[in-house]
């Protein structure tokens, strides 16, 4: 099949066949999905500016993975989205070779983004994510019927319940081997792991089910987890804001994330608590704090760099109660003096106090480098105990209090994402 230089290709995936529609060329030629199939077709539209395929459950991976290793950008787009092109361009037949020519329409029109390289490590550890999601969906269905279960009944049950849980252990298991193994995943993994409210299986959820992250802007990024607010106006009525799409397994696995960061993450939880106060209903509250939360991660994974205090206080500053006077003591000698903090700056007093202590660490561990990590271990040791009998002044009993639990929630924030970026392990 002799072709052009520059063409796009469309192509339309079922079980056993690929209809595939090159830009230039009338016809619509049909290859087998299977493994010869697919390095046929690689081979017959090598040189391809972009090759377009709808999801198809799965069974679009092959021929997906055989255009990327021939080095052909690729394409994965939503069935319903190519469905509607078709509608809206008057073709209302439905058959495997108009769906590869409406397919290659799409992609001249629409030009659909090309999704970053699928390799084998992510391949294995979205499929135990999946495998994971599934054995706690069939052990709350088996939960469920256990609740009005007969007592003959009950006891299959709970055997169910306790392989299911076995089988979960593994996977969790394998899981954590499948990230160790690649090294790319384990760094973006333990980057995660810096914000708090992502813990061990929403970084893997992220990870493997939402490549972008990291790799798109924040907009685009809102919009494929479906937490960007869309535009319902016309004329001068101006509509309600709704969410709407994004990828469900990402989407929950987000959702669960940002209530423990709710409650663990100061600049989340100030950001929903003054969404609430200002009267925001709570869903909006959690979806505004939501999409801070994939943004802040987006920008950690751009960077590559473990979150800093400061990018997680970015855009709360004088958002915050009376955490601080205007001189902190401890015992009888200062440790910090802050000039004129009050409840309109205190935010920056914040940042630049936590700035000051990550550089301290940081010029620490290039005079300690090469004598591992004892030191650090002692200077973690230290500074909590030191930090637990830190007093205020000018501020009342109730606000102490808060002020002490936050700092030392700082402080182990970031000592965590100091101890991660040297490469330390967790303190036994």
């Amino acid at each position: 099949m002799h072709i052009q230089q520059s063409f796009m290709v469309g192509i339309d995936v079922s079980k056993a066949h690929l209809d595939v529609a090159v830009e230039g060329k009338r016809a619509v030629v049909r290859f087998d999905n299977n493994a010869p199939g697919c390095v046929a077709l690689t081979a017959a539209v090598a040189g391809a500016e972009l090759v377009v395929v709808e999801a198809t459950g799965g069974y679009e991976m092959a021929i997906v993975r055989t255009l990327m290793a021939a080095g052909i950008a690729v394409a994965v787009v939503n069935p319903r989205q190519v469905r509607d092109f078709a509608r809206a361009s008057g073709r209302l037949a439905k058959t495997d070779q108009v769906d590869a020519r409406v397919t290659l329409h799409f992609a001249r029109a629409m030009r659909p983004a090309q999704i970053p390289h699928i390799d084998d490590g992510r391949i294995a550890l979205a499929a135990l994510v999946t495998r994971r999601r599934q054995l706690i969906d069939m052990a709350v269905a088996e939960k469920n019927r256990l609740e009005h279960a007969p007592e003959a009944v009950a006891a299959l049950i709970g055997e169910t319940l306790a392989a299911l849980k076995a089988q979960l252990a593994r996977v969790d298991a394998a899981i954590a081997l499948a990230i160790e193994a690649e090294p790319d995943m384990a760094a973006r993994r333990n980057l995660l792991l810096t914000v708090p409210g992502i813990g061990e299986v929403s970084a893997a959820v992220l990870i493997a089910e939402l490549p972008e992250l990291g790799a798109i802007d924040d907009k685009k990024l809102a919009a494929l987890v479906g937490v960007a607010p869309i535009a319902h106006d016309s004329g001068t009525w101006r509509g309600q804001r709704h969410i709407a799409g994004g990828r469900a397994p990402s989407d929950a696995t987000l959702y669960m994330a940002t209530l423990s960061a709710i409650r663990c993450n100061p600049a989340i939880k100030t950001f929903h608590k003054r969404l609430r106060d200002a009267g925001a209903p709570p869903k909006v509250a959690i979806v505004a704090a939501m999409r801070k939360l994939i943004i802040v991660s987006n920008i950690i994974l751009k960077n590559m760099e473990p979150a800093p205090t400061t990018l997680l206080l970015r855009g709360q500053l004088g958002q915050f109660p009376s955490y601080v006077g205007n001189t902190m003591k401890y015992r009888k000698e200062p440790i910090v003096s802050i000039s004129g903090a009050n409840e309109q700056n205190l935010g920056a007093a914040l940042i630049a106090v936590q700035s000051a202590l990550w550089v301290a660490i940081e010029n620490l561990s290039k005079i300690q480098e090469g004598k591992g990590q004892k030191w650090f271990d002692d200077l973690e040791e230290v500074a909590l105990n030191e930090a637990k009998g830190t007093a205020t002044i000018g501020i009342s009993i109730d606000a102490e209090a808060e002020s002490l639990k936050f700092g030392i929630d700082v402080l182990k924030a970031i000592l965590r994402a100091k101890r991660i970026q040297l490469g330390f392990s967790a303190k036994a």
